[in-house]
């Protein structure tokens, strides 16, 4: 069994960025204590060609030790982006069963990867799962909120057998981060072939279209209760950052998947008027007036969002105070292996 992690770094905080190390130095660790033949490498993308930060990240592997096979440092000759980064740590893995790519200051529950091992090898068909729980939490570790999708733990979803392609295209992105997403290792190609394909310009909005473009190809989800990912909300978040410019890089996603045959012309169509649609009613220079009249005219395409959109198929699935201290779950699962078994 051998697992591969890439993160992908950029200038951010390196405390955040150890804390990221060590949750998965951990759940490393956990699944050594049920599986004897097991291989983890790390694989970090430095996207800064700043000789400080390449120093940083060796300091903090000399300083520390980690439980891992085999720790990858690859240094871009100059800043590629989001997106290119995740390719080059794609493609850096070999013979690898699972891959999982993480955002450089967000966390993983310790029971993280032995969780998934578990899940997969009780559903073989499967070929992405996802973390069905998130919880977001401030600089300092502070819990802010929680949400996990009601009604699909550990249901095995696809365009087919249920409106998981429709629930993303027209309510949304379905998961918060890269980070919620564990891909079967024969889907290297596939997605290599997406991040080689798709408009560089969409950066930030990647996963989203990923996540489209693999429903479309008939992969196989399964959205889990039993993973935790930790997400940090700062003023350097990428969604912060951009604001409604987020809504050009769905358009220009969306129109990808469209000439590539992922989705329909009606889809296409439908899609990017909701998008549009959000988009206005989240500008701060439109009317209220505007806003509403907007609204009426296209109450359609209202409906179709608010019966589509995750906000109705979400809660709350811890109750803590404000500044309660992150702490992570521990409970313990049994020796499983992974099937072959593929599906997209």
């Amino acid at each position: 069994m051998k697992i591969s992690t890439i993160i992908t770094y950029y200038n951010g905080d390196i405390n955040f960025f150890i804390q990221l190390l060590e949750s998965i130095n951990l759940a490393s660790q956990k699944v050594r204590n049920f599986i004897h033949d097991f291989y983890h490498e790390i694989i970090i993308i430095n996207d800064s060609n700043n000789i400080h930060t390449k120093e940083k990240i060796n300091t903090i592997f000399k300083k520390r030790n980690f439980h891992v096979d085999e720790i990858k440092i690859i240094t871009n000759e100059e800043n590629f982006g989001i997106i290119r980064s995740r390719m080059i740590g794609i493609e850096n893995t070999n013979d690898t069963d699972l891959f999982h790519i993480i955002d450089q200051d967000d966390f993983i529950d310790e029971n993280f990867y032995v969780n998934s091992i578990t899940l997969l090898e009780k559903y073989p068909k499967v070929d992405v799962i996802v973390s069905n729980k998130t919880l977001f939490i401030t600089e300092k570790n502070n819990y802010i909120k929680s949400e996990l999708i009601k009604g699909i733990d550990n249901k095995l979803l696809n365009r087919y057998n249920s409106k998981i392609l429709k629930k993303y295209l027209y309510g949304g992105n379905m998961i918060t981060s890269i980070g919620n997403y564990i891909f079967k290792g024969y889907l290297k190609e596939k997605i290599v072939y997406f991040y080689k394909s798709v408009p560089q310009i969409i950066s930030g909005s990647d996963e989203y279209i990923l996540s489209l473009y693999l429903l479309g190809n008939n992969c196989n989800f399964l959205f889990s209760n039993d993973l935790l990912l930790y997400y940090r909300l700062h003023n350097s978040n990428t969604s912060k950052i951009l604001g409604n410019k987020f809504y050009d890089k769905d358009l220009n996603g969306i129109h990808f998947l469209y000439k590539s045959n992922i989705i329909t012309f009606s889809q296409y169509k439908i899609s990017s008027n909701i998008i549009n649609l959000i988009a206005i009613l989240h500008d701060e220079k439109t009317s209220l007036f505007k806003k509403i009249l907007y609204s009426i005219k296209n109450i359609y395409l209202f409906i179709i969002r608010l019966y589509y959109s995750k906000i109705l198929w979400r809660k709350k699935f811890l109750k803590r105070s404000q500044n309660h201290e992150i702490n992570n779950p521990i409970r313990r699962k049994r020796n499983k292996t992974i099937s072959n078994n593929q599906s997209c």
